[in-house]
């Protein structure tokens, strides 16, 4: 699945980046997703919309600089 595509595409609810949204209807990609924080050993408390943009973009470490101003709208 091409996720970029999935969440980029008819998300004009925002639905798509809630996390209890995806839990609930999007099961194999929340478990994605957190497969991924976890493997990658990523901060877990990191927000969900930020999770998604690592996820997506496949950044295997969180950004140590506060001033990243991330390129695309989640």
């Amino acid at each position: 699945m091409e996720y970029k595509n999935f969440f980029l595409t008819d998300n004009k609810s925002g639905n798509k980046t809630r996390e209890d949204f995806i839990k609930k209807n999007y099961k194999d990609i929340f478990d994605n997703i957190n497969l991924f924080v976890e493997k990658n050993k990523l901060n877990e408390d990191l927000p969900f919309k930020e999770k998604i943009f690592l996820f997506i973009h496949n950044i295997l470490e969180q950004p140590k600089c506060g001033n990243l101003v991330y390129s695309i709208s989640l």
